[in-house]
This record gives structure tokens, sequence and C-alpha cells, in this order.
């Protein structure tokens, strides 16, 4: 570099340059918390020993808030650089708009500066020729109070800014091995954007800390104001026990203080009865008790032929109790006996077999379902009937998310439990109307209102089984029995009792799947 500041030092990127503290809006500590406007994030920094022991360059970035957007517009610029030197002598920043390179790699290209308008320049800048021999570069003093230079950045893309570092004293340039420093747009953003995070995530905290802090004085506070009042009523007690040894003497019971404490909420309490008793309400007159005297004398006793022989002489007195009486009827063995299941209704409904007519109900079961997430739980109650074919009859209901959402049945046929499952529509002669193939191995049939029957009339040998799961129709919630396996039904019997003619007509009862 020029004057001997050839090779300055490596280039170190992305340290935070400080975090500033926060600002407090308006209304003290219970205001809202604005974000520090000056907060700057460091894009790269330059070691520069070889200069002076601990000499460097930082170059910083600070966001442009949007009560300055209206005036960056106006003037064309963006986000703010912050150019700071840490070394001895009279140092100024010669710089301009540099050009990136093609190909998105970001470093500067051999295309002259650009010098920006006056009215972004700082104070005390001047126009002058560029240390390499061009035209177009700006020169201006570091402040004294800080070597601190701000530098609005360009809007224009693939700009950045360019500069060298000038000692007056010296007379000498401070470059980057024989390059001028750069940084370009996109190292200039990323900056900017961590820059405002950071300034709005340290007034979030500071306003956090201020809640916590309010919330701990309001706890103190009331803490504060229940022993007062604690000490309060305290002493309020001690006045009143005070008073009421007064008045009623040493040798006073608890229960006569406790009657004379003026602190007792029932020490003038009436009830409402002796208020009615006191107001004469509960007492009847003369005439009154007069009449009633004599209707009870004119008043007949019950006739005995009209009461059960039992209690013919209830109006006797205790003295002649009944001789005799007639005994209840008793029960016998047999009035007791549980009527077989071939009298119940339940049973003759299903005798009929519903829609499907011929043999009876020949299993009936009750099962848990819920989903794997245990978001929906639901019944499926099943009933297999001996028709010719067989028929199984189904009701679900669900409840949690599955509540109120139309189901339907996703099933498949098998061998036997936990068999590979496989499609009605080719192990079975037919599927309820309306019923679809998701894939080649399950049927979807609807169940409305929860409710639904499926003829099994196999058309290959070797299938007996029923495997299931209950799903709502918008495929959220996928029931299955609540230990979390597949539902089987095993059809074999109603098979079984179909091609004996009808079969057993008593059900066999479980609370899960066979």
């Amino acid at each position: 570099g020029s004057g001997g500041g050839g090779g300055a030092g490596k280039v170190e990127s992305g340290r935070r340059r400080r975090v500033a503290g926060v600002v407090e809006a308006d209304g003290g500590s219970q205001g809202a918390i604005s974000p520090d406007r000056s907060h700057t994030e460091e894009a790269f920094r330059v070691n520069l020993d070889r200069i002076a022991p601990g000499a460097y360059l930082s170059v910083s970035v600070r966001h442009t808030w949007p009560e300055h957007e209206e005036e960056a517009l106006r003037l064309g610029t963006g986000d703010t650089a912050v150019v700071h030197v840490h070394m001895p002598g009279d140092l100024h920043l010669q710089w301009g708009l540099g050009s990136e390179e093609d190909g998105g790699s970001g470093g500067l290209s051999a295309a002259p500066w650009e010098a920006p308008p006056d009215c972004v320049m700082p104070a005390g800048s001047v126009r002058v020729a560029t240390w390499a021999g061009g035209s177009h570069a700006v020169l201006t003093p570091f402040r004294r109070t800080d070597s601190t230079l701000d530098i609005a950045l360009p809007t224009i893309p693939y700009k950045g800014l360019a500069f060298v570092i000038f000692d007056a004293e010296k007379q000498c340039y401070y470059d980057n091995g024989g390059q001028a420093f750069f940084l370009n747009s996109h190292v200039a953003a990323v900056a900017a954007g961590k820059a405002q995070a950071a300034a709005v995530a340290a007034a979030t905290a500071q306003a956090d800390k201020l809640r916590r802090m309010a919330s701990d004085e309001a706890t103190a506070a009331a803490t504060r104001q229940a022993l007062d009042q604690r000490a309060a009523s305290r002493a309020a007690a001690r006045v009143a026990a005070t008073a009421i040894a007064a008045a009623v003497g040493a040798d006073s019971t608890p229960y006569q203080r406790y009657l004379l404490d003026p602190g007792n909420p029932f020490r003038d309490y009436v009830s409402p009865l002796a208020k009615a008793s006191a107001a004469g309400f509960l007492t009847p007159s003369a005439q009154q008790r007069q009449q009633q005297s004599q209707q009870r004398r004119e008043t007949p006793a019950p006739a005995a032929a009209h009461m059960p022989p039992q209690f013919a002489t209830a109006t006797v007195a205790v003295a002649n109790p009944v001789q005799d009486p007639t005994p209840w009827p008793s029960a016998t063995a047999g009035s007791y006996d549980a009527p077989s299941f071939d009298d119940l209704s339940l049973a003759d409904d299903h005798r009929g077999g519903g829609s499907f007519g011929g043999g009876g109900v020949v299993a009936t079961h009750s099962i848990n379902l819920s989903t794997e997430n245990g978001s929906s739980t639901g019944t499926l109650l099943v009933s297999i009937l001996a028709t010719s074919p067989p028929s199984v009859q189904l009701t679900a209901s669900a409840g949690g998310a599955a509540s109120g959402q139309p189901l339907l049945l996703h099933w498949g046929v098998s061998d036997r439990r936990g068999g590979t499952w496989g499609s009605p529509f080719d192990k079975l002669e037919s599927v309820p109307t309306g019923s679809r193939a998701p894939d080649g191995q399950s049927c979807e049939t609807a169940l409305h209102d929860g409710e639904g029957a499926v003829e099994f009339a196999p058309k290959v040998a070797g299938v007996s089984c029923m495997t299931m799961l209950i799903r709502t129709e918008n495929c959220q919630e996928w029931l299955r029995e609540s230990d979390g396996g597949d539902v089987f039904i095993d059809i074999s019997p109603a098979l079984a009792a179909a091609a004996q003619g009808g079969g057993d007509s008593r059900t066999s009862n479980s609370s899960s799947s066979s």
C-alpha cells in the first residue's frame, strides 16, 4: 500500500460491535420500550498490528428505521455504514461508491469509483482524486472524539462502499493488500438486518424486565397491605377483648365473651320462626282452636270395608293390635327366575335379521375405540347374524375431536387375526352400495348416522374374518381398538350356522373383538 501501509491485516467479518442501552419511551417504567435506533452490527474487522500494536479497523452497519425512510428515499440512501479506526495519526477516510464484480462474488471490480452527491457527504468532506490515480473520490476526516465516521450507503444495486485510510501526518495510505477495503451490498444488508433484530430483542427484554419489576413491586405492596390489615385486625381484637373482659368480669366464660363480642356476626341474630312466633303468626286464636276441635269430633273413622285387612284396625288403640292379619302374598322361587333369552324382545328383534331376514344373532360385541394419540374415543357395537348370506350390523359412535363428524368404515377381509388384508371387492360376492376402493386391499363404506350393515358372502375359500378401522370423513381421526390394534371380527360362527340352515339363535356377548 502507498506510504508503507500495504497488507494491513486480515479481515474478520460478522463480529458485533456494541449493544447500546435501550431508549425508554414516554410514560416512565410503565411505558413502551422503543428499540435503540443507534444500534450497529459489525460487518467486518481488519487487524492493523503492522501499523501500531493493537491497531484495527472495523466497519459496522446501522439499520434505517421507518421514521427515517422518507428522508432516505429523498436522498437515495439506505442503511448507514459506521467506519471506526483505532490507531494514532491524523486520519482521513478516502472513499467512493465501488461496483461489485460480475458473477456474484461480492468483490470490488476494477471500474472507477463514483463520488456521491454533496448532500450525503459528512461535514468536512472534499472531492479528490482516488489513491490509485483516478477521480471521483471523497476525503473525509474522522471525528476526533471517537475516530468514527458515518457514511450513508447507496440503494443502487451492486454498489458498495470502497475506501482506504489516509494519514495526513505521515502522508501515506493504508489499504487492503494493494486493494481498497470494500463493503458490498449483501454483507451490508445482512449486518443491517442483524442490527435491527438485536435492537428489537434488547427492547423486548428491557420491557419484560420492567414488567417483572412492576409485578414484583405490586406483589410486595399487596403483601405489605395484607400484613398491615392483619396487624390492625389483631389490635382491634385486643381492644374488643379488653372491653368484653371489663363488661362481664374476670370470671366470665368463653361463651359469654363470644355473645358480647362486637365482632360476632350472629350476636343479634333472630331466626325467622322466632320472629313469626313473636308476631303472633303461629298462635291460633280461640275461635280457630274451637273450630279445629269440632272438626276432629265430627270426622268419622275410615270404613274398614274399604281398607286392606292388615289396615282394618288402624284407628284402634295400640293396646288392641290386629289379630291374625291376612299375610301378604308370598313370593315363590319361580317368581324371580330370569326369563330365557328366547323370550326377550331383543332376541325377537335380532331373530328377524333386520333388513336381511333369516337366521338369528350368533354373536354381539361392544368394542372400545381410540385414536393413537387419544384425541378421539368411541364405541363400536357389532351384531353377527346367521342370515343367508351371513350379515354384520355395526353401530359406531365417537367423541373428542371426532365428535359430530361423519364416520366411514375402512375395512378388509382376512383368514385369521393378524392376517393380510384382502379387498372385499375381490373376496366377497358384494359390498354395500356406495362403497369405494381406496387401494387394492381395502374398502370404505359410509356409516349413515353411525350405522351400517355388510353382507359377508365369501366367493373364495378361507375368507372368514373382517378387519377394520373407523375414520372421520375428513381423514383427520382414525379410531382403532383401544389397545392399539385393528378391529377384528370373526365371522366363522355365522358362516357355520348359516351353512347348517340358520344356526343357534342364542347370542354370545363380549366387550371386545374375538
